[in-house]
């Protein structure tokens, strides 16, 4: 009896290593790097606004918060494009440089420069 209950606890272990796993690939890109809106520390969200991308949280110390970007902030656009979807917003965001960012901040409109973290230079 104890060795079917070691079994079925190796089981239940294998299958919650295996479904972290799966979820960090469908987060990162195709080739295990971060999706783009995690290298400069920020969670996007379809809006209730479209066609606009909210910012759903943002990383303590990351790139979109130094850089002055708030949870809620509603990204209009990137380098001038606009991002009415997360697959745009990927496109976006996956260039390189400094990202210039146009965000609805309320009744205010704000341009927000963020240098990635993949971007900084390595120390």
């Amino acid at each position: 009896m104890r060795v079917i209950r070691h079994i079925a606890v190796v089981i239940i272990l294998l299958a919650g290593i295996c479904t972290i796993l799966s979820l960090r690939l469908v987060r990162s890109g195709r080739d295990g790097s971060p999706h783009p809106a995690e290298s400069m520390g920020a969670v996007l969200a379809p809006s209730v606004q479209p066609p606009m991308l909210v910012v759903d949280s943002l990383r303590v110390g990351g790139a979109a918060e130094q850089a002055g970007l708030r949870v809620g902030d509603l990204i209009e656009t990137v380098d001038g494009d606009s991002v009415p979807s997360l697959a745009a917003a990927d496109q976006a965001l996956a260039g390189r440089g400094p990202l210039d960012i146009h965000v609805r901040r309320g009744k205010d409109e704000v341009d927000i420069s963020i240098v990635t973290d993949k971007d900084r230079p390595r120390e």
